[in-house]
């Protein structure tokens, strides 16, 4: 399939305070072999160097907003997608990485499956890219109920059919936003699908808003209650949450 036949994928990276890690996530996807794609860098509200690093890459599939305050990842995500033009969607975090091949396994997944929801599993590296010894494990087919368990699904590894997204929006900082969209989308289908493969690379920075796990646990509590589950049933997800992310870490660092 020549270029003009592929579907376009529109990529969204949010951007703050990231000029030590966004040139090299950028290259990760100048490098895919699919090329069919656009990149929408939104920076919120940060004076780093990030827009010089863009124009210094001069590449036309890339551009660039500035968000003149500080708006959060929600916001500027929600923004992104009101933007961009690609039929699929796909989320880089400025500070992760995509194997090559990433983009072309997924489409090639999503179009031969007949699915609109893709995801896969990742490497990890720390904040001086020093690559851990073990990686993720993704099932093959994921439910909302499987879900609701644990957030096995890094925002970073999801390729999404636009219209799945439709009128859905990241609902807020204050709680797991990306975690609480997966949800929603897997209430309008089935199933999404893992690829069991380490197509991500994936930053684990002490400084990250998923790196202080207990406020993350907090933030996974308000996504079961903003879904109306109860509090009793939300302290027993959370539990089994910290449960399936014990297991995973413990891989992960020790392999």
């Amino acid at each position: 399939m020549n270029i003009d036949q592929q579907p376009l994928i529109s990529i969204i990276m949010p951007a703050f305070y990231s000029e030590k890690t966004i040139e090299q996530s950028i290259h990760s996807v100048i490098e895919q072999t699919y090329q069919n794609w656009e990149l929408l860098v939104v920076e919120d509200g940060s004076s780093d160097s990030v827009e010089s690093i863009i124009e210094k890459l001069s590449n036309p599939r890339i551009s660039f907003r500035r968000n003149f305050t500080n708006m959060g990842v929600s916001k500027t995500r929600n923004l992104a997608i009101e933007l961009v033009k690609g039929d699929w969607i796909a989320f880089l975090d400025s500070d992760d990485l995509w194997n090559q091949d990433k983009l072309q396994k997924q489409i090639d997944c999503a179009i031969a499956n007949n699915s609109e929801f893709v995801f896969c599993a990742a490497n990890y590296i720390n904040e001086q890219g020093k690559m851990y010894k073990g990686i993720s494990i993704v099932p093959k087919l994921v439910s909302y109920k499987q879900l609701l368990n644990h957030n096995m699904i890094a925002c970073s590894s999801v390729l999404v059919k636009r219209s799945l997204i439709g009128d859905l929006r990241f609902i807020s900082d204050d709680l797991s936003e990306d975690y609480a969209m997966w949800l929603s989308l897997l209430k309008k289908v089935p199933f999404a699908i893992g690829i069991n493969e380490p197509l991500l690379t994936y930053r684990i920075s002490t400084s990250s808003r998923s790196g202080n796990k207990i406020r993350s646990l907090l933030r996974g509590y308000r996504v079961y209650r903003s879904l109306g589950i109860s509090p009793g049933k939300s302290m027993i997800h959370i539990l089994n949450h910290l449960f399936h992310s014990y297991r995973k870490y413990r891989k992960i660092f020790t392999g």
